[in-house]
C-alpha cells in the first residue's frame, strides 16, 4: 500500500509550506509531507514554493528579515517534523536568475538536514546537477529526481546518475515503468495526485509513495 504525503502540508487547514499546514499533518498521522526550499539574499534556507512573494519582490533578492513571519526556515519545518517523513524540494531553476550552480545550496540543505540524526527524508529536484551533487557530497542522503520525462529514458537517468527514486507527475506513470523501477530498486513516487479515480490506480499500480492535496480524504477512504 502506498505511503501518502501531503503536498506542501495541509494547507486545507492553513496556508501552504508552513509550520502550522505540516503541524496540521502530524496532528492527522500523515505519514509525511512535501515542502519546497529556497535561499534568501543573506543565506537563509525558506520553505516557499514561488520565486517571487507578491508584493514584495523575489526572495533571492530579500533578507530573511525583510520576508513575511508566516514563512518558515528549512531548520524550523525539520525541527516539528518527525516522526513524519519529509521530501524536501531543493527548488533551483536554471532560468532563474539565482540560479546556484556551485552546490552551495545543495550542500546547506544536507548540513541542515544532518543536525537532525534519525530525520527520516529525501531530498529532490527537477535540476539533476542539483541532486547529483547532494548524492556526491552526502551519498546517505536519499535523492529523487522530479521529472516529466517517462518511461525507461527517465530510469536510465536514475540509475546511472545513483538516486534512489524518480519522482513522476501521476500522468506520465504506467505500469510498466513502476514494475522496472522495482526490479532496479527505484522507489516511485506520484505527484500531484487529488481525484480518487487517480489514487486509486496509483495504487493498483503499486506506486510507492502518493503526493496529495487531500491528505485527510485519501486517509480516510484508505
Amino acid at each position: 500500500m502506498a505511503e501518502f504525503i501531503a503536498h506542501r502540508g495541509n494547507f486545507g487547514k492553513a496556508r501552504e509550506n508552513t509550520l502550522e499546514a505540516f503541524l496540521s499533518c502530524k496532528d492527522h498521522g500523515v505519514y509525511g509531507v512535501e515542502l519546497d526550499v529556497r535561499r534568501s539574499a543573506d543565506g537563509a534556507l525558506v520553505v516557499f514554493h514561488d520565486p517571487e512573494i507578491a508584493g514584495l519582490g523575489q526572495i533571492s533578492e530579500l533578507d530573511l528579515v525583510e520576508l513575511p513571519e508566516w514563512l518558515p526556515r528549512l531548520d524550523e519545518v525539520l525541527d516539528i517534523a518527525p516522526p513524519m517523513f519529509v521530501n524536501i524540494e531543493i527548488k533551483n531553476d536554471p532560468r532563474e536568475s539565482c540560479y546556484d550552480e556551485s552546490g552551495e545550496l545543495s550542500h546547506n540543505v544536507c548540513t541542515t538536514i544532518q543536525m537532525r540524526p534519525g530525520l527520516k527524508c529525501l531530498v529532490s529536484s527537477f535540476d539533476i546537477a542539483t541532486i547529483d551533487c547532494v548524492k556526491s557530497e552526502y551519498p546517505e542522503v536519499n535523492t529523487g529526481f522530479l521529472s516529466y520525462i517517462s518511461g525507461d529514458e527517465v530510469l536510465d537517468i536514475v540509475v546511472s546518475h545513483g538516486h534512489n527514486s524518480v519522482n513522476l507527475h501521476y500522468g506520465n506513470i504506467d505500469l510498466a515503468t513502476v514494475l522496472k523501477a522495482h526490479e532496479l530498486g527505484i522507489d516511485v513516487f506520484a505527484w500531484t495526485v487529488d481525484d480518487p479515480k487517480g489514487v486509486e490506480e496509483m495504487i493498483g499500480m503499486g506506486v510507492d509513495y502518493i503526493i496529495t492535496n487531500k491528505v485527510e480524504d485519501c486517509l480516510s477512504r484508505y
